[in-house]
C-alpha cells in the first residue's frame, strides 16, 4: 500500500483514510479506518457435537475499486474468512439484521 501525501477531493471519497493500493491497471484502491466491533462468536468443534463460545473483533469498513463500493467485515485476526459485500446488499443486512433482533426481543 502506498500513502498518498495529500487526499484529494477529487480523487478520495470523504472517508477514505489516504492509505491506496494500485492495481495493475494503474487505479486506486481507496479504503475508511477499520471500526472494530466486540463480539461473541460460536464455534463448532465438530467433537461430539461441542459448541464453544470464543471472543473476537470484528471490522467493517468501505472500499472503493473501480467505481464501485464495497462493506467488509470480518475478524480481525482472520481475513481468509472475512466477505465483501456490494453497498447494496450492505443495505438489506443490515435491514434484515435489525428484523431479526426486533423479532427476537419479542420472543418469551
Amino acid at each position: 500500500m502506498t500513502r498518498s501525501p495529500q487526499r484529494s477531493r477529487e480523487l478520495c471519497p470523504e472517508w477514505c483514510n489516504g492509505y491506496h493500493e494500485l492495481s495493475d491497471d494503474l487505479r486506486l484502491t481507496h479504503r475508511s479506518n477499520p471500526t472494530a466491533i466486540p463480539a461473541i462468536e460460536r464455534r463448532d468443534s465438530g467433537e461430539e457435537c461441542r459448541v464453544t463460545a470464543v471472543t473476537v473483533d470484528l471490522i467493517v469498513g468501505l472500499e472503493q475499486a473501480q467505481g464501485e463500493v464495497w462493506v467488509w467485515i470480518g475478524p480481525e485476526d482472520d481475513a481468509a474468512r472475512s466477505l465483501a459485500i456490494s453497498f447494496e446488499s450492505a443495505g438489506r443486512l443490515n435491514r434484515a439484521l435489525s428484523d431479526a433482533l426486533a423479532s427476537g426481543l419479542a420472543m418469551p
